[in-house]
C-alpha cells in the first residue's frame, strides 16, 4: 500500500497544470506609481553622483539632462523590450540594468567620500579618479562574477523523519529567483537544470521568482524543466504576480511542475506545503490555518517571501524555506536588506523551525553579483 500511495503521488506531481487559481493582479495605477518613484529616484541619485564626480575632477557637462537620460533608460529599454524585443532592445536594457548596479556602487562610494571629507582633507581630483576605478573594477568583478552558479550544501538533522537503512537521509534541491526573461534565458535554464540532475536529489522545489517580466515570456522558454529527473513542486513569488499569475500558470502547462498554493501533499514521507505570493495581511498564516498540518510528521514549506516566520513556528513547520532577497545581489544592498528583513540570506532556527533563505539561483536586474553568489542550494535531511 505504501509503494502505491508514494507512486500515485508520484504521478500527482508530474502531471501537467489544468486548474487557474484565482489571484490578485497589478493594476496599471500600481506600475504607474512604481515606476514614477523609480524614476525619481535614479534622476536624483544620477545628478547627485555626477554633480559630486564632475565637481572633484573638475568637468563641465549638462548634467542634469545626463541624469533625466540616465534616469529613465531602464524603464524605456523594459518599455520596448517587453513590446518589440530585438537586439537593439536586449543591449540597450542589459546596458540601462549594468548602470543601475553601477549607479548604486557610485553613490556609496561618493556619500563615504563626503562623509570622510567633513573630517579629513582629501584630495579632490585622486579621489575622483579612485572612486571610478574603483567602480569599474568591481563593476566587472560583479559581471563576471553573475555568471558562474555555486552548490551550496545544508545538512538539516529531520527527528521527524523516518527513514529506512537503505535510506538514511533525503536528498533535495531548492530553486529560487531563477528570473528568466531578457538575460537569464533558456541556456542559462538549462545549465541550472543539468548541475540540478547531476545531485541525484529524490524532488526539487522552486521557491518563486522563476520569471522575470523584462521580456514576452514564451512557453517554450521553460522546456528545460521537463528534464529534471524527479518531481518538481513550484510557488509563485512577486514576480509571477507583476505577470499576473493566469498568464504564468498557463505558460507552464507544458511542464512538469506541480504548482502548489495554499496546498499541502505528502511525498516520500514528508508533508511538503505551498503558499503562493500575495500582497494580502497575514496570508501564509491565514493559509495555513486552513490545512491539517500533522505536526508528527516532518514537514516543509515553500514561501517565496521570508516573512510571517511566526506563524511557521507556530504550526510547527520542521523547515521553511524562502528566496526573494538574493542576499541584496549587489553591495551595498547586502546591508539594506539585512535591515529590511528579519532573517535575510542563509540557515537560522527559530524553536523547532529551521528557515532557509536562499541567495538565489539567477540575478533580478543588473546581471552582476558583489557580495552574494547564485546559488543552488542542495538539502540532506538526516532521520
Amino acid at each position: 500500500m505504501i509503494a502505491i500511495r508514494k507512486m500515485a503521488i508520484q504521478k500527482t506531481a508530474m502531471e501537467k497544470i489544468t486548474r487557474k487559481p484565482e489571484k490578485e493582479s497589478v493594476s496599471i495605477i500600481f506600475y504607474a506609481m512604481f515606476i514614477s518613484v523609480f524614476s525619481v529616484v535614479m534622476i536624483l541619485a544620477n545628478y547627485y553622483i555626477l554633480h559630486r564626480i564632475a565637481s572633484l575632477l573638475a568637468i563641465g557637462a549638462p548634467l542634469f539632462y545626463i541624469a533625466l537620460a540616465l534616469g529613465f533608460s531602464l524603464p524605456l529599454s523594459l518599455f520596448f523590450e517587453k513590446r518589440a524585443p530585438n537586439i537593439i532592445t536586449w543591449i540597450f536594457y542589459t546596458a540601462s540594468s549594468i548602470w543601475l548596479g553601477l549607479t548604486a556602487m557610485l553613490f556609496f562610494f561618493v556619500v563615504s567620500f563626503d562623509i570622510a571629507n567633513l573630517f579629513l582633507s582629501m584630495p579632490a581630483y585622486e579621489s575622483g579618479l579612485a572612486i571610478i576605478i574603483l567602480t569599474i573594477i568591481l563593476g566587472t568583478y560583479s559581471i563576471v562574477n553573475a555568471q558562474f552558479i555555486t552548490i551550496k550544501k545544508v545538512n538539516i538533522p529531520f527527528g521527524k523523519l523516518k527513514t529506512k537503512k537503505a535510506k538514511k537521509a533525503r536528498r533535495f534541491v531548492q530553486l529560487s529567483d531563477i528570473h528568466m526573461g531578457t538575460i537569464r534565458n533558456l541556456s542559462f535554464l538549462m545549465r541550472i537544470v543539468n548541475k540540478t540532475n547531476e545531485l541525484k536529489p529524490d524532488f526539487v522545489v522552486i521557491t518563486g521568482d522563476l520569471v522575470d517580466g523584462s521580456a514576452p515570456l514564451r512557453g517554450h522558454m521553460f522546456d528545460a524543466l521537463n528534464k529534471i529527473s524527479c518531481p518538481v513542486f513550484y510557488v509563485t513569488g512577486n514576480h509571477e504576480f507583476y505577470e499576473g499569475f493566469s498568464y504564468v500558470y498557463d505558460l507552464l502547462k507544458s511542464t512538469k511542475l506541480r504548482i502548489l498554493d495554499g496546498e499541502m501533499i505528502e511525498y516520500d514521507g514528508i508533508q511538503i506545503i505551498g503558499c503562493g505570493y500575495s500582497m494580502a495581511k497575514n496570508h501564509l498564516k491565514n493559509a495555513l490555518e486552513k490545512l491539517k498540518i500533522d505536526d508528527t510528521k516532518p514537514s516543509i514549506l515553500l514561501y517565496h517571501v521570508p516573512t510571517e516566520i511566526n506563524a511557521a513556528v507556530a504550526k510547527k513547520i520542521s523547515l521553511m524555506l524562502s528566496g526573494h532577497t538574493h542576499n541584496g545581489q549587489i553591495f551595498p544592498f547586502n546591508i539594506l536588506v539585512k535591515l529590511a528583513f528579519r532573517h535575510a540570506y542563509g540557515l537560522r532556527k527559530y524553536d523547532d523551525t529551521n528557515v532557509y533563505v536562499s541567495c538565489g539561483t539567477g540575478t533580478w536586474g543588473p546581471p552582476m553579483r558583489l557580495g552574494s553568489r547564485n546559488e543552488i542550494t542542495v538539502f540532506e535531511l538526516q532521520g
